[in-house]
C-alpha cells in the first residue's frame, strides 16, 4: 500500500494534469506574429507555474510527515497559484486575436476554453474544502491539436503543457 507522501505527489501530479491542457477561442483577422506571441507567452508562464508547483510539492510533502491533514493545507496556497496561471494562460489565449488562417482552430477551442476554466473552478473549490489528497482527477478537455505552423512559432507551447 503506498504511503501517504506518495498518494499526496500522485494526487498533485493529477493536479498538474487537470490544470495544464491551454486552448482558447477568439476573434479573426489577428496578426499571425502576435497571435504566435500571445500563445507562447502563456505557454512560457504557465510551464514556469507548473514548475513551481512541482518543486513546493516536493518540498511540503515530507516536512510534513506523511500527514494528510497537514498536507493538504500547506498545498492550498501553491494549488492556487497554480490555478491563477492556468486561468490567465486561458484567458490570454481565448481574447487573442487569431488570423485567418487559424479561425477554425480558435472556433473549436471555445468550447474546450469553457470546460477548462469550469474545471478550474472545480479544483478552487476542492481546494477550499480541504479536498487537495483526494480524487482529484477530471475528464480531459478535448482541445484540438495545436496548429502545426502555430507550433513552429510558439515554441513553448510544442511541450510540457498539455497542448
Amino acid at each position: 500500500m503506498p504511503s501517504s507522501p506518495l498518494r499526496a505527489r500522485t494526487a498533485a501530479a493529477l493536479l498538474v494534469l487537470a490544470l495544464t491542457p491551454v486552448a482558447g477561442c477568439g476573434g479573426s483577422g489577428g496578426d499571425a506574429g502576435d497571435y504566435a506571441a500571445t500563445w507562447n507567452g502563456a505557454c512560457r508562464d504557465l510551464k514556469q507555474a507548473q514548475t513551481r508547483f512541482l518543486e513546493q510539492v516536493q518540498t511540503l510533502v515530507p516536512q510534513q510527515g506523511g500527514d494528510p491533514k497537514a498536507i493538504a493545507k500547506r498545498l492550498r496556497t501553491p494549488i492556487d497559484a497554480l490555478a491563477d496561471a492556468r486561468e490567465k494562460a486561458l484567458r490570454q489565449v481565448r481574447d487573442a486575436k487569431a488570423p485567418d488562417e487559424f479561425a477554425d482552430f480558435q472556433g473549436k477551442t471555445a468550447k474546450a476554453a469553457g470546460i477548462a476554466l469550469e474545471q478550474v473552478a472545480t479544483i478552487r473549490r476542492r481546494v477550499q474544502d480541504g479536498n487537495v489528497t483526494g480524487d482529484v482527477r477530471m475528464t480531459a478537455t478535448p482541445f484540438p491539436p495545436l496548429p502545426a505552423k502555430l507550433a513552429e512559432k510558439a515554441g513553448d507551447c510544442r511541450s510540457g503543457t498539455g497542448l
